[in-house]
């Protein structure tokens, strides 16, 4: 059955009380998705007892590139079923399959964190991928013995080079804050070669979140913000969501120093984990970054029905792939900020 209003209360606890709920099965972030993007969403619940054993979130992306199609979810690297049983998993599934045929979308998506038994597999004949590895470090409560773990020479000479640059990190406290931080993203996802982001998405994220669910962080030299970084704060996991900077101070150590600052604060607030978020198997620059900080790398299965999609982000050895990523490299900022939203909506 789809969520209703008088559910909602109970959808919450359930996220809240399960292991495997994440803030991204929250109804803030389907707030922030469907305020942002308008996307239809289709948020599935089973019930016993009139007690909730299971929810599939879950929205209808419309897109002229990647076909319509049924997601949990959009813009998250983490979603799909949580359930109480494989029994309900398998309810909830055939569920999101019936619904996605009912809708004529072209293939649906589910973006898990833990495996499917072969079971439900078999049983709901969904195809896995493992395309993306997640990067996740353990916190105690004693910062220096985190500290003493990182790589010596690229994080921890980084991070003390930074502080005797005399950087300052401050928690954000203000939309203009916000816009420094997207201003910097900007810059960034320009570098990287990939679309921008619409403010609109950021300023959701901080009306439906903050101060609750989301730190933004910035680093600032001489007055001036040269780095930021954007946290998702819940239950006992700090998730690095989103981040930028401006390259011509990347050599003072800022983008390092953000992490540390943010991994301290976990440990000093008794938090059990650190995610850097997750990583294409074969990016294996950033991978190895992430290893410096002592992280375990865990795989993230990915689930599709009928079979699995040809995306291009999966693609990063196409031409394809490469022409995209130029394009975005050298159009100007202000087709960026413009086309680079509207773009961004189907890839999601």
């Amino acid at each position: 059955m789809l969520l209703t209003k008088k559910d909602e209360e109970n959808w919450q606890e359930f996220v809240q009380n399960s292991e495997k709920g994440t803030i991204y099965h929250t109804l803030e972030w389907k707030k922030v998705l469907e305020e942002t993007y308008n996307y239809k969403p289709c948020y599935l619940i089973a019930k016993e007892n009139n007690q909730i054993q299971g929810i599939l979130p879950l929205f209808q992306v419309k897109s002229f590139i990647t076909g319509n199609r049924l997601v949990s979810l959009p813009f998250s690297y983490l979603g799909g079923p949580i359930a109480t049983s494989d029994k309900v998993m398998e309810k909830l599934i055939k569920a999101a399959k019936e619904k996605s045929a009912e809708l004529g979308c072209k293939y649906l998506e589910l973006k898990m964190q833990q495996n499917l038994s072969r079971k439900v597999i078999s049983r709901t004949g969904m195809f896995e991928d493992k395309y993306y590895i997640s990067s996740i470090l353990k916190l105690t409560d004693n910062p220096k013995e985190i500290w003493g773990k990182l790589h010596k020479n690229s994080i921890r000479r980084s991070v003390k080079k930074a502080k005797s640059n005399n950087l300052r990190v401050r928690q954000a406290d203000s939309i203009q804050d916000l816009k420094s931080f997207y201003n910097l993203n900007v810059k960034t996802r320009k570098k990287h070669g990939v679309p921008t982001q619409d403010f609109r998405f950021f300023e959701k994220i901080w009306e439906h979140m903050h101060p609750n669910f989301i730190n933004l962080l910035l680093a600032e030299y001489n007055s001036e913000t040269i780095a930021a970084i954007i946290l998702f704060n819940f239950k006992d996991t700090l998730l690095y969501a989103y981040g930028a900077s401006d390259d011509k101070f990347l050599n003072l150590g800022s983008n390092n120093l953000l992490l540390w600052s943010a991994i301290e604060s976990g440990c000093k607030n008794n938090l059990g984990y650190f995610d850097f978020g997750r990583t294409p198997w074969d990016d294996r620059g950033l991978l190895s970054f992430k290893k410096r900080w002592n992280t375990e790398n865990h795989e993230l299965p990915y689930y599709y029905y009928p079979t699995i999609p040809k995306l291009t982000s999966s693609n990063r050895s196409s031409l394809r792939y490469k022409l995209m990523t130029n394009f975005w490299k050298n159009v100007p900022t202000s087709i960026s900020k413009t086309v680079g939203p509207k773009i961004l909506k189907h890839l999601a």
